[in-house]
């Protein structure tokens, strides 16, 4: 039987999720080899569902004109953006790059075509025997904690509470104002999950990989298939996300994406330089990006890592609005600049020194088992995290133990790594902690409980995040945030910007399915007939 007809005849719908991230560790430096950082993957997740239709949109079918025999209709619905789009995809010879013909006069999305043609390049090379045709129907949906929420809670007349957001419906659409779409992300690496699990679920549903399962996420089978597999939609979901971004960036937020938390070195950008040069219609792309992604052993390093047991990641969506790419230009302009070179790389070299220590002290921690104390009266590990989240930070010392012991370095090391960044951040001109964040990650690190906090990732006024070292200590947090005030620069309230709304994700570990997972939702009957066949007749 036919390729065509075996996918016509498969009517299951598959989602592939993947996590967002929190950069902890590693702003700005995870940029460069042999720098690492610590990559949090996160409950907050981007799904995508596909499934074959019987019919092609009728859009598609009036504007069909392509003289390539083989044709993949593709419908992309996603409910979040309000909007749908119609591509048709056809296979020119050679090892072109495929021709993504969208509908006439619909919007472009970049990170959903480059995507598209990227994967449709690389299965027309793997699958080089079969035909790729038929109607395939994607849905693209995040969970609310990609984009701020507090909008919908205005609306409703709700608190900008964690307790009134868990009330809300699942995969809000974004608000409009004047008919015009409001988009605010909240920082937690939407367009790489998204990317990620768009090319999971393409190669998953052509069969070109196996992935972790939803059901069972610890299972691997013997031959390594799912590692393979995962390694296969990591490295093409970098090239998928640097032909999106017009540039190969560090790559963690991808690599969060696929395999959860963990420490992450960054790959060698020359893996993709040959792919991502390539031009429409050029012969070969097909080929090299296949050498790319699947043959070329890529260097980036990654090192297994978890918060304690016991430890909360808490975020806060700030709303403030930060230009990351505009920010790490600017910083990477001052480490490059001839009178700030010498200055730049040593405080460049003080902050890794004191990223390998936020690394090594989590590790230590993370190992503790509850025997390691130094004496026969010292407490227990989660003992003493729950003795310690009644605690204000300045008392903490008094309590002996390892874990106590360990736990202060950690805080002190977290305290240090915010004041390098904000001396690089002053060095550079860039507000990687600006005043209004330090005020408000200083009184949450004051709390009882609170490890640390701090502003994730690049910087700026998107977000904030905060350590608990245990659950009861998250309220207070929340709390907080919930009731939090800017503070402008001239000393007066801006009661007009809204409060610190808490999101709902917490950390997750380094497991086998903390990271991309798939998860088979239904096998629909074969009679059924399309639910979302364009009616339109223009």
């Amino acid at each position: 039987m036919c390729a065509v007809c075996l996918w016509v005849l498969d009517r299951t719908r598959r989602c592939v999720s993947a996590p967002g991230k929190v950069l902890l560790t590693g702003g700005y430096l995870v940029l460069e080899q042999p720098n690492s950082g610590i990559v949090l993957g996160t409950t907050a997740r981007f799904h995508t569902t596909t499934c074959w239709e019987r019919y092609a949109p009728l859009c598609l079918l009036l504007q069909q004109t392509s003289s390539h025999t083989q044709n993949l209709a593709i419908t992309v619905d996603s409910p979040q953006f309000r909007q749908q789009y119609y591509y048709t995809c056809s296979f020119p010879p050679a090892g072109v790059l495929p021709v993504l013909s969208p509908k006439t006069g619909q919007p472009s999305n970049v990170y959903v075509e480059c995507t598209l043609k990227y994967v449709m390049a690389f299965l027309a090379t793997e699958m080089a025997e079969q035909q790729l045709s038929g109607v395939l129907h994607i849905k693209l949906e995040a969970d609310n904690d990609f984009y701020s929420q507090t909008a919908q809670l205005q609306a409703r007349g709700l608190p900008v509470t964690a307790e009134a957001l868990a009330s809300l419906p699942t995969f809000l659409p974004c608000p409009t104002v004047d008919g015009h779409l409001q988009v605010s992300k909240t920082g937690m690496g939407s367009s790489a999950a998204m990317i990620t699990s768009l090319v999971g679920a393409l190669l998953v549903t052509f069969h070109a990989v196996e992935l972790p399962s939803a059901d069972t996420p610890t299972i691997c089978d013997a031959s390594g298939n799912v590692v393979e597999g995962m390694r296969i939609v990591h490295n093409l979901a970098q090239a998928c996300h640097a032909a999106a971004q017009g540039k190969i960036g560090s790559g963690f937020d991808v690599a969060a994406a696929v395999y959860g938390t963990h420490v992450y070195t960054r790959f060698s950008p020359t893996v993709l330089a040959d792919v991502l040069s390539a031009t429409d219609g050029e012969e070969g792309v097909g080929d090299r990006l296949r050498f790319a992604v699947v043959a070329t052993q890529w260097d980036l390093k990654r090192e297994p890592i978890h918060l304690p047991q016991g430890f909360c990641l808490l975020m806060g969506d700030v709303q403030g609005g930060s230009s990351t790419p505009s920010m790490v230009k600017s910083v990477l302009k001052w480490r490059a600049a001839e009178s700030t070179k010498d200055s730049s790389a040593d405080l460049w070299g003080k902050l890794a020194q004191v990223n390998n220590s936020i690394r090594e002290l989590l590790q230590e921690l993370s190992g503790l088992d509850g025997s390691g104390s130094s004496s026969s009266n010292s407490l227990s590990a989660a003992a003493t995290y729950q003795h310690l989240s009644l605690l204000p930070s300045h008392q903490r010392g008094s309590v002996s133990s390892t874990a106590s012991s360990s736990l202060c370095k950690l805080r002190d090391a977290f305290v240090q790594m915010r004041a390098l960044l904000r001396e690089m951040g002053d060095a550079a001109g860039v507000p990687i902690e600006p005043p209004e964040q330090t005020a408000l990650a200083n009184a949450t690190a004051a709390l009882p409980g609170v490890l640390c906090s701090g502003v994730p990732g690049a910087g700026g006024v998107d977000a904030i995040y905060a350590i608990v070292v245990h659950p009861s200590a998250a309220s207070a947090v929340q709390d907080l945030w919930a009731s939090w005030q800017t503070v402008s620069s001239t000393g007066t309230t801006d009661a007009q910007r809204p409060a610190v709304c808490p999101l709902l994700l917490r950390a997750t570990g380094a497991a086998l399915g903390d990271g991309i997972v798939c998860k088979v939702l239904d096998h629909l009957n074969k009679s059924t007939i399309s639910d979302h066949v364009d009616s339109e007749t223009q």
